[in-house]
């Protein structure tokens, strides 16, 4: 009867396959868990958590819908936009069918801290801020793909230059933001308030050094305004002094 060699047998075999396994993950040569993916919103769980639970090299995955929130990111991590709401299958890769409306209680979303975060297939709307009512990056470089900044406001503190508004869709200071197939559209002043404004639709800013930097591949900036009795200083694009930025046609400071 050999039954008991076979067992024996088996049970050398898996020993020596965890050995390896073992082995294999001191030297850092075995497969990694991976990044992990989460799912918002959910019941009693925003955006923002999956967001403030997420660390670098994380996807939040957003299922699709009208979102109301404003959102901080300081991670480098990616929010993709279009998800069904188990997250199991990216329904909408279309931009309009995720949108993050920010209720006009400040920029939708805050990227710092030296973040490279993506974001992807989303709507950022109704913002309202004194910079950046669409997005405000300060000391980091997200990368937008394939979203849309539209219809968010800036809004000056005062009459002096020291109140002024930035950025309409998106002001970026000390950065550096990429926009992939993008869109900046009907971003605008608040009309109730008299004041400088500059760069409705993007504003680059900052001294030598801390400069903001914009990288544009395929991405429209078009119909930013301004009805106020506001000072509006470019409509579509504001560069401070030594920001930059580069598009299929070249560099522009």
């Amino acid at each position: 009867m050999k039954r008991p060699l076979l067992l024996a047998t088996v049970a050398l075999a898996m020993g020596l396959f965890a050995a390896v396994g073992w082995w294999l993950a001191m030297m850092g040569t075995a497969t990694p868990a991976g990044a992990a993916t989460l799912c918002a919103p959910a019941a009693s769980y925003s955006i923002q958590d999956a967001i403030d639970d997420a660390g670098d090299g994380d996807t939040v995955r957003i299922v699709y819908g009208t979102w109301h929130e404003t959102l901080v990111i300081t991670e480098d991590i990616t929010l993709q936009g279009g998800w069904n709401k188990d997250c199991t299958v990216q329904t909408y890769t279309d931009p309009s069918y995720t949108v993050i409306d920010g209720d006009a209680s400040g920029s939708v979303v805050c990227i710092t801290d030296g973040s490279e975060a993506t974001l992807e297939s989303l709507t950022l709307t109704n913002g309202q801020a004194q910079k950046g009512g669409g997005v405000y990056v300060l000391s980091a470089s997200p990368t937008l793909s394939n979203v849309v900044v539209t219809s968010n406001v800036i809004s000056p503190t005062g009459s002096s230059l020291a109140q002024a508004a930035y950025g309409g869709g998106v002001f970026v200071h000390n950065g550096t933001i990429t926009l992939t197939d993008s869109d900046i559209t009907f971003n605008t002043s608040h009309p109730s308030h008299s004041g400088y404004c500059f760069g409705g639709g993007l504003a680059l800013y900052g001294p030598y050094g801390a400069e903001g930097k914009a990288v544009l591949e395929g991405t429209c900036i078009l119909s930013n305004t301004n009805p106020s009795d506001s000072q509006l200083h470019a409509g579509g694009l504001y560069l401070h002094p030594y920001s930059q930025v580069t598009s299929s046609r070249g560099p522009t400071t």
